[in-house]
């Protein structure tokens, strides 16, 4: 690793909150990462929590390959990456692919694939426990498969005991 990229910033190899869980067995796993900059430097940034969130790491995509019926299927996990959409493009390749995360309604398009949303109005960020937010702010992509049903999306919000607890600002879809 370049030492002069990394001067300075703790934690430069974090690797931010990207993940797809599966129990099948994952091969060829590739990360796309997104240049460190000031929205995650050391210092405590004013973009999110009023300033009291220190982001780790970098914006970054989260690719692998898994077998389904037989066939491998490219499974993808994204988060705001800047560019990449040409190797993304070469490493889905012919494959079957579903990829999803926080991603501008435009992402699907730059990769090479179809938006599977039910509707673009179909409000995801900013959610709490009293709604779903007032914009898209998760996408669900795809190329080759056929939706069963249009997603489901619900409130990231655990109500238990009395408590409520907020799970991410971003409702589950």
């Amino acid at each position: 690793m370049d030492r002069k990229v990394s001067k300075g910033y703790n934690n430069f190899h974090g690797l931010h909150g990207n993940a797809f869980l599966t129990k099948c067995k994952i091969s060829d796993p590739v990360v796309f990462r997104d240049k460190v900059g000031k929205y995650f430097a050391n210092e405590k940034n004013t973009l999110n929590a009023g300033g009291l969130e220190k982001r780790l790491g970098g914006r970054m995509g989260l690719f692998g390959r898994i077998i389904v019926d037989g066939k491998s299927v490219v499974v993808g996990s994204v988060h705001k990456l800047d560019g990449h959409a040409k190797a993304i493009k070469e490493y889905i390749g012919a494959s079957p692919a579903i990829v999803a995360g926080d991603q501008d309604v435009r992402f699907c398009s730059r990769i090479g694939m179809d938006s599977i949303v039910s509707s673009a109005a179909h409000s995801t960020w900013p959610a709490s426990c009293s709604g779903n937010g007032k914009l898209r702010g998760d996408n669900i992509c795809a190329n080759n498969m056929r939706v069963a049903e249009p997603e489901n999306t619900i409130s990231p919000c655990v109500k238990e005991y009395g408590l409520e607890l907020l799970l991410s600002d971003h409702a589950l879809t």
